[in-house]
Protein backbone atom coordinates (compact mmCIF):
# COMPACT_ATOMS: atom_id res chain seq x y z
CA UNK A 1 0.00 0.00 0.00
CA UNK A 2 1.16 3.77 -0.60
CA UNK A 3 2.20 6.11 2.28
CA UNK A 4 -0.12 9.16 2.49
CA UNK A 5 1.38 12.06 0.02
CA UNK A 6 2.95 9.39 -2.52
CA UNK A 7 1.97 8.24 -5.78
CA UNK A 8 1.84 4.40 -5.66
CA UNK A 9 4.81 4.32 -8.21
CA UNK A 10 7.06 6.53 -6.39
CA UNK A 11 6.29 4.83 -3.29
CA UNK A 12 6.75 1.44 -4.15
CA UNK A 13 10.54 2.32 -6.55
CA UNK A 14 11.89 3.45 -3.63
CA UNK A 15 11.02 0.31 -1.28
CA UNK A 16 12.49 -1.16 -4.43
CA UNK A 17 15.71 -0.03 -4.75
CA UNK A 18 16.32 0.86 -0.95
CA UNK A 19 15.70 -3.32 -0.26
CA UNK A 20 11.54 -3.31 1.03
CA UNK A 21 9.59 -5.05 -2.24
CA UNK A 22 7.16 -5.23 -0.28
CA UNK A 23 5.66 -1.69 -0.62
CA UNK A 24 5.41 -3.17 -4.43
CA UNK A 25 2.62 -6.00 -3.69
CA UNK A 26 -0.41 -3.92 -4.36
CA UNK A 27 0.76 -2.25 -7.32
CA UNK A 28 -1.60 -2.39 -10.25
CA UNK A 29 -1.08 -2.68 -14.36
CA UNK A 30 -1.17 1.55 -14.49
CA UNK A 31 0.96 1.66 -11.38
CA UNK A 32 3.70 -0.38 -12.95
CA UNK A 33 3.60 1.30 -15.68
CA UNK A 34 4.22 4.67 -13.81
CA UNK A 35 6.77 2.94 -12.16
CA UNK A 36 8.82 1.71 -15.48
CA UNK A 37 8.66 5.37 -16.87
CA UNK A 38 10.19 6.90 -13.85
CA UNK A 39 12.95 3.93 -13.45
CA UNK A 40 13.70 4.80 -17.20
CA UNK A 41 13.70 8.31 -16.59
CA UNK A 42 16.32 8.02 -13.63
CA UNK A 43 18.92 5.37 -14.86
CA UNK A 44 17.34 3.23 -12.33
CA UNK A 45 17.34 0.01 -14.16
CA UNK A 46 20.09 -1.79 -13.68
CA UNK A 47 19.86 -1.28 -10.00
CA UNK A 48 16.16 -2.23 -10.00
CA UNK A 49 17.32 -5.53 -11.84
CA UNK A 50 19.87 -6.46 -9.46
CA UNK A 51 17.40 -5.87 -6.46
CA UNK A 52 14.34 -7.86 -8.09
CA UNK A 53 15.56 -10.17 -10.37
CA UNK A 54 14.25 -13.00 -8.42
CA UNK A 55 10.81 -11.43 -7.19
CA UNK A 56 7.69 -13.30 -8.84
CA UNK A 57 6.02 -9.66 -8.48
CA UNK A 58 8.06 -8.12 -11.07
CA UNK A 59 5.83 -8.03 -14.51
CA UNK A 60 7.92 -10.03 -17.02
CA UNK A 61 8.16 -7.23 -19.61
CA UNK A 62 9.38 -4.76 -17.27
CA UNK A 63 12.30 -7.56 -15.45
CA UNK A 64 13.04 -8.01 -19.46
CA UNK A 65 13.82 -4.23 -19.80
CA UNK A 66 15.87 -3.81 -16.44
CA UNK A 67 17.67 -7.14 -17.48
CA UNK A 68 18.42 -5.32 -20.84
CA UNK A 69 19.67 -1.81 -19.21
CA UNK A 70 21.57 -3.67 -16.72
CA UNK A 71 23.72 -5.63 -19.70
CA UNK A 72 23.77 -1.81 -21.94
CA UNK A 73 24.95 -0.18 -18.63
CA UNK A 74 27.75 -2.94 -18.34
CA UNK A 75 28.68 -2.56 -21.84
CA UNK A 76 28.75 1.51 -21.43
CA UNK A 77 30.41 1.17 -18.38
CA UNK A 78 33.58 -0.69 -20.42
CA UNK A 79 33.34 2.27 -22.75
CA UNK A 80 33.80 4.82 -20.34
CA UNK A 81 36.88 2.97 -18.25
CA UNK A 82 38.53 3.16 -21.86
CA UNK A 83 37.66 7.22 -22.52
CA UNK A 84 38.67 7.63 -18.57
CA UNK A 85 42.09 5.28 -19.08
CA UNK A 86 43.23 7.49 -22.44
CA UNK A 87 42.32 10.68 -20.65
CA UNK A 88 44.47 9.91 -17.69
CA UNK A 89 47.45 9.18 -19.98
CA UNK A 90 46.99 12.69 -21.79
CA UNK A 91 46.79 14.57 -18.40
CA UNK A 92 49.79 12.29 -16.64
CA UNK A 93 51.77 13.14 -19.90
CA UNK A 94 51.43 16.59 -18.73
CA UNK A 95 52.47 16.01 -15.50
CA UNK A 96 49.59 18.25 -13.82
CA UNK A 97 47.21 16.76 -10.72
CA UNK A 98 44.15 15.91 -11.59
CA UNK A 99 41.23 13.90 -9.89
CA UNK A 100 38.32 11.80 -11.35
CA UNK A 101 35.16 12.66 -9.96
CA UNK A 102 31.68 10.91 -8.81
CA UNK A 103 31.19 7.51 -10.61
CA UNK A 104 34.47 7.01 -11.34
CA UNK A 105 34.94 6.32 -7.92
CA UNK A 106 31.48 4.82 -7.24
CA UNK A 107 31.27 2.37 -10.32
CA UNK A 108 34.94 0.70 -10.18
CA UNK A 109 35.47 0.81 -6.38
CA UNK A 110 32.76 0.86 -4.37
CA UNK A 111 29.37 -0.78 -6.11
CA UNK A 112 29.47 -4.45 -6.41
CA UNK A 113 29.70 -4.26 -10.35
CA UNK A 114 30.05 -0.95 -12.62
CA UNK A 115 26.58 -1.63 -14.50
CA UNK A 116 24.66 -0.60 -11.23
CA UNK A 117 26.37 2.96 -10.99
CA UNK A 118 25.10 4.64 -14.34
CA UNK A 119 27.41 7.54 -15.48
CA UNK A 120 26.32 10.12 -18.23
CA UNK A 121 29.48 11.08 -18.84
CA UNK A 122 32.93 11.19 -17.04
CA UNK A 123 33.81 14.25 -14.58
CA UNK A 124 37.66 15.36 -14.41
CA UNK A 125 38.78 17.62 -12.20
CA UNK A 126 42.64 20.37 -12.70
CA UNK A 127 43.25 23.01 -11.60
CA UNK A 128 41.96 26.40 -13.55
CA UNK A 129 45.55 27.48 -14.15
CA UNK A 130 45.58 24.24 -15.99
CA UNK A 131 42.50 23.63 -17.49
CA UNK A 132 42.90 25.45 -21.04
CA UNK A 133 46.48 23.21 -21.65
CA UNK A 134 44.53 20.14 -20.60
CA UNK A 135 41.68 20.59 -22.86
CA UNK A 136 43.72 21.41 -25.87
CA UNK A 137 45.87 18.22 -24.80
CA UNK A 138 42.54 16.02 -25.07
CA UNK A 139 41.58 17.60 -28.02
CA UNK A 140 44.66 16.89 -29.53
CA UNK A 141 44.31 13.10 -28.39
CA UNK A 142 41.17 11.64 -29.45
CA UNK A 143 38.63 14.01 -28.08
CA UNK A 144 36.56 16.71 -30.08
CA UNK A 145 34.44 19.84 -29.32
CA UNK A 146 30.82 18.82 -29.43
CA UNK A 147 29.05 20.97 -32.16
CA UNK A 148 25.66 20.76 -30.01
CA UNK A 149 27.17 22.97 -27.39
CA UNK A 150 28.11 26.30 -28.18
CA UNK A 151 29.02 27.63 -24.75
CA UNK A 152 32.13 30.02 -25.19
CA UNK A 153 35.32 29.03 -23.16
CA UNK A 154 35.13 32.70 -21.68
CA UNK A 155 31.84 32.01 -20.45
CA UNK A 156 32.41 28.58 -18.97
CA UNK A 157 35.10 29.82 -16.80
CA UNK A 158 33.47 32.44 -15.65
CA UNK A 159 30.20 30.90 -14.98
CA UNK A 160 30.10 27.52 -15.24
CA UNK A 161 31.99 24.29 -13.11
CA UNK A 162 33.02 22.76 -16.39
CA UNK A 163 34.31 23.96 -20.05
CA UNK A 164 32.09 22.89 -22.80
CA UNK A 165 31.58 18.48 -23.03
CA UNK A 166 34.49 16.85 -25.22
CA UNK A 167 33.24 14.02 -27.47
CA UNK A 168 35.56 10.71 -27.06
CA UNK A 169 35.90 9.77 -30.75
CA UNK A 170 36.29 6.71 -29.99
CA UNK A 171 33.65 5.44 -28.03
CA UNK A 172 30.97 8.57 -28.61
CA UNK A 173 30.75 9.34 -25.11
CA UNK A 174 31.20 12.39 -23.47
CA UNK A 175 33.66 13.79 -20.94
CA UNK A 176 33.47 16.91 -18.67
CA UNK A 177 36.68 18.70 -17.87
CA UNK A 178 35.77 20.91 -14.80
CA UNK A 179 37.86 23.22 -13.25
CA UNK A 180 35.60 24.11 -9.82
CA UNK A 181 33.68 21.89 -7.84
CA UNK A 182 31.32 24.70 -6.73
CA UNK A 183 29.35 26.81 -9.15
CA UNK A 184 30.61 30.42 -6.87
CA UNK A 185 33.07 29.23 -4.64
CA UNK A 186 34.05 31.42 -1.76
CA UNK A 187 37.33 31.90 0.08
CA UNK A 188 37.70 29.68 2.68
CA UNK A 189 34.95 27.75 1.96
CA UNK A 190 35.41 23.66 1.50
CA UNK A 191 36.45 22.69 -2.08
CA UNK A 192 37.20 26.55 -2.88
CA UNK A 193 40.61 25.48 -3.14
CA UNK A 194 41.00 22.88 -5.48
CA UNK A 195 44.95 22.51 -5.34
CA UNK A 196 44.24 21.03 -1.43
CA UNK A 197 41.34 19.16 -2.54
CA UNK A 198 43.67 17.44 -5.31
CA UNK A 199 46.54 17.08 -2.57
CA UNK A 200 44.38 14.90 -0.30
CA UNK A 201 43.10 12.83 -3.10
CA UNK A 202 43.41 8.73 -3.20
CA UNK A 203 44.68 6.35 -5.79
CA UNK A 204 43.10 2.72 -6.85
CA UNK A 205 43.81 1.09 -9.11
CA UNK A 206 42.25 0.70 -12.94
CA UNK A 207 43.35 -1.04 -16.49
CA UNK A 208 47.03 -0.76 -15.31
CA UNK A 209 46.79 2.56 -14.04
CA UNK A 210 46.39 4.36 -10.68
CA UNK A 211 43.31 6.66 -11.09
CA UNK A 212 43.58 9.80 -8.18
CA UNK A 213 39.66 10.18 -6.76
CA UNK A 214 38.72 12.34 -4.03
CA UNK A 215 39.13 11.17 -0.75
CA UNK A 216 36.11 9.13 0.12
CA UNK A 217 34.94 11.68 2.96
CA UNK A 218 35.59 14.60 0.07
CA UNK A 219 33.35 12.39 -2.25
CA UNK A 220 30.38 11.80 -0.46
CA UNK A 221 29.67 15.42 0.18
CA UNK A 222 30.12 16.21 -3.09
CA UNK A 223 27.26 13.58 -4.09
CA UNK A 224 25.37 15.41 -1.52
CA UNK A 225 26.07 19.21 -2.68
CA UNK A 226 25.35 18.05 -6.13
CA UNK A 227 22.35 16.80 -5.45
CA UNK A 228 20.86 18.73 -2.64
CA UNK A 229 22.45 22.04 -4.03
CA UNK A 230 23.16 21.85 -7.29
CA UNK A 231 19.77 19.76 -8.73
CA UNK A 232 17.52 20.86 -5.98
CA UNK A 233 16.88 17.53 -5.31
CA UNK A 234 15.67 16.38 -9.01
CA UNK A 235 17.98 15.00 -10.06
CA UNK A 236 17.40 11.34 -8.94
CA UNK A 237 16.80 8.81 -6.08
CA UNK A 238 20.17 6.83 -7.21
CA UNK A 239 21.97 9.96 -4.80
CA UNK A 240 20.51 7.59 -1.81
CA UNK A 241 22.39 4.45 -3.22
CA UNK A 242 25.06 6.41 -3.82
CA UNK A 243 25.16 7.35 -0.27
CA UNK A 244 25.15 4.25 1.64
CA UNK A 245 27.49 2.46 -0.94
CA UNK A 246 30.05 5.06 -0.10
CA UNK A 247 29.41 4.91 3.94
CA UNK A 248 30.05 1.28 3.79
CA UNK A 249 33.61 3.08 3.63
CA UNK A 250 36.25 4.65 5.82
CA UNK A 251 34.21 8.17 6.21
CA UNK A 252 35.01 10.41 8.97
CA UNK A 253 31.86 11.77 9.69
CA UNK A 254 33.20 14.40 11.98
CA UNK A 255 34.44 16.28 9.42
CA UNK A 256 32.28 16.01 6.89
CA UNK A 257 29.70 17.82 9.27
CA UNK A 258 31.88 19.89 10.05
CA UNK A 259 32.27 20.86 6.36
CA UNK A 260 29.05 20.73 5.49
CA UNK A 261 28.48 23.32 8.36
CA UNK A 262 31.31 25.91 7.21
CA UNK A 263 30.01 25.05 3.09
CA UNK A 264 26.51 26.12 4.08
CA UNK A 265 25.49 22.71 3.09
CA UNK A 266 24.43 21.60 6.74
CA UNK A 267 20.34 21.78 5.82
CA UNK A 268 20.94 19.45 2.62
CA UNK A 269 23.67 17.36 4.13
CA UNK A 270 21.22 16.58 6.90
CA UNK A 271 17.63 15.98 4.90
CA UNK A 272 19.77 13.43 2.24
CA UNK A 273 21.21 11.52 5.20
CA UNK A 274 18.39 11.21 6.82
CA UNK A 275 16.53 9.87 3.82
CA UNK A 276 19.45 7.45 2.94
CA UNK A 277 18.58 5.71 6.22
CA UNK A 278 14.79 5.67 6.01
CA UNK A 279 14.66 4.16 2.33
CA UNK A 280 17.75 2.30 2.25
CA UNK A 281 17.69 -0.96 4.01
CA UNK A 282 21.04 -1.46 6.51
CA UNK A 283 22.13 2.23 5.85
CA UNK A 284 21.25 3.19 9.27
CA UNK A 285 23.92 0.97 10.47
CA UNK A 286 26.91 2.05 8.54
CA UNK A 287 25.45 5.73 8.88
CA UNK A 288 25.11 7.66 11.82
CA UNK A 289 22.08 9.87 12.25
CA UNK A 290 22.81 13.68 11.02
CA UNK A 291 23.44 16.22 13.97
CA UNK A 292 20.62 18.63 15.13
CA UNK A 293 16.88 17.99 15.69
CA UNK A 294 15.38 15.11 13.74
CA UNK A 295 14.26 16.14 10.08
CA UNK A 296 9.99 16.45 9.97
CA UNK A 297 8.67 13.41 8.46
CA UNK A 298 6.24 15.92 6.49
CA UNK A 299 9.81 17.22 4.88
CA UNK A 300 11.56 13.67 4.51
CA UNK A 301 8.00 12.65 2.47
CA UNK A 302 8.11 15.71 0.10
CA UNK A 303 11.86 15.22 -0.39
CA UNK A 304 11.56 11.77 -1.39
CA UNK A 305 9.27 12.82 -3.70
CA UNK A 306 10.92 15.56 -5.28
CA UNK A 307 14.00 12.45 -6.22
CA UNK A 308 11.62 11.20 -8.57
CA UNK A 309 10.18 14.02 -10.88
CA UNK A 310 8.56 13.20 -13.77
CA UNK A 311 10.51 14.74 -16.60
CA UNK A 312 7.55 15.60 -18.39
CA UNK A 313 6.35 18.04 -15.70
CA UNK A 314 9.38 19.44 -14.16
CA UNK A 315 9.18 23.33 -16.16
CA UNK A 316 5.11 22.76 -15.17
CA UNK A 317 6.49 22.51 -11.64
CA UNK A 318 9.15 25.31 -11.82
CA UNK A 319 6.28 27.70 -13.09
CA UNK A 320 3.78 27.02 -9.98
CA UNK A 321 7.11 26.80 -7.54
CA UNK A 322 8.60 30.60 -8.38
CA UNK A 323 5.87 32.56 -6.78
CA UNK A 324 8.45 35.27 -5.20
CA UNK A 325 10.64 37.40 -6.35
CA UNK A 326 13.56 35.60 -6.01
CA UNK A 327 11.86 32.53 -7.68
CA UNK A 328 10.40 34.90 -10.54
CA UNK A 329 13.90 36.17 -11.43
CA UNK A 330 14.85 32.20 -11.61
CA UNK A 331 11.86 31.78 -13.96
CA UNK A 332 12.71 34.54 -16.03
CA UNK A 333 16.55 33.19 -16.30
CA UNK A 334 14.67 29.56 -17.79
CA UNK A 335 12.65 31.75 -20.06
CA UNK A 336 15.28 34.11 -21.27
CA UNK A 337 18.31 32.16 -21.84
CA UNK A 338 21.80 33.68 -22.76
CA UNK A 339 22.82 33.60 -26.15
CA UNK A 340 24.68 30.37 -26.42
CA UNK A 341 22.04 28.11 -24.36
CA UNK A 342 19.70 28.76 -27.85
CA UNK A 343 22.25 27.92 -30.30
CA UNK A 344 23.19 24.42 -28.31
CA UNK A 345 19.62 23.67 -28.58
CA UNK A 346 19.17 24.38 -32.40
CA UNK A 347 22.56 23.43 -32.68
CA UNK A 348 24.16 26.43 -34.99
CA UNK A 349 27.14 28.47 -34.14
CA UNK A 350 27.01 30.55 -31.00
CA UNK A 351 28.12 32.89 -32.91
CA UNK A 352 25.39 32.63 -35.65
CA UNK A 353 23.67 35.52 -37.18
CA UNK A 354 20.54 33.79 -36.98
CA UNK A 355 20.84 32.35 -33.38
CA UNK A 356 17.65 34.30 -32.17
CA UNK A 357 15.23 33.27 -35.18
CA UNK A 358 15.52 29.92 -33.49
CA UNK A 359 14.12 31.16 -30.01
CA UNK A 360 10.30 30.47 -30.69
CA UNK A 361 11.53 26.93 -31.46
CA UNK A 362 13.32 27.02 -28.01
CA UNK A 363 10.29 28.00 -26.29
CA UNK A 364 8.26 26.02 -27.82
CA UNK A 365 9.98 23.19 -26.71
CA UNK A 366 10.23 24.03 -23.12
CA UNK A 367 6.59 24.69 -22.80
CA UNK A 368 5.56 21.57 -24.46
CA UNK A 369 5.89 19.75 -20.73
CA UNK A 370 3.29 21.64 -19.50
CA UNK A 371 0.35 20.22 -22.27
CA UNK A 372 2.02 17.04 -21.25
CA UNK A 373 1.28 17.76 -17.22
CA UNK A 374 -0.84 15.83 -14.63
CA UNK A 375 -2.25 19.34 -13.60
CA UNK A 376 -3.61 17.68 -10.54
CA UNK A 377 -0.43 15.96 -9.47
CA UNK A 378 1.64 18.76 -10.46
CA UNK A 379 -0.07 20.77 -8.24
CA UNK A 380 0.32 18.04 -5.33
CA UNK A 381 4.47 18.52 -6.85
CA UNK A 382 4.55 22.39 -6.46
CA UNK A 383 3.42 21.99 -2.40
CA UNK A 384 6.16 19.48 -1.82
CA UNK A 385 9.04 21.53 -3.43
CA UNK A 386 7.21 24.41 -1.71
CA UNK A 387 7.49 22.44 1.67
CA UNK A 388 11.17 20.99 1.25
CA UNK A 389 12.31 24.57 0.08
CA UNK A 390 11.29 26.37 3.02
CA UNK A 391 12.53 24.03 5.65
CA UNK A 392 15.99 24.06 3.34
CA UNK A 393 16.19 28.18 3.60
CA UNK A 394 15.15 27.92 7.85
CA UNK A 395 18.16 29.18 9.22
CA UNK A 396 16.71 27.60 12.62
CA UNK A 397 18.67 24.61 13.69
Amino acid sequence: MSKAGYTPARYALLGLIGGDPSRAEALVPEDWDALGLLAAMHRLGPMLYHHTRDLPVIPPTLAAVWQASYRKSALRSLKLQRMLLEAAAVLNGLAMPWLALKGAWLAWHVYPHPALRPMRDIDLLVEEVNVLAAYDALLAQGFERMVAHATPIATALAEHKHLPPLRHVATGLTLELHHRMLYAPVPGQPFSDVSALIGRAIRLPLGGLDIPLPEPTDSLLHFIIHSAHDHDLDNGPLVLCDIAAAAQGAIDWSRLWQMAELGGWMRGSRLLVALTRHHIAGAASNIPPPPGPDVPEAVLDAAAQMLLPDRRTALSQSLGAETHLRGSLALARRLLPARHVVAEAARVPDMSAWVWRHYPLWLAQKLTSLRQADRHQVKIDVALTSEVRQWLNDHGR
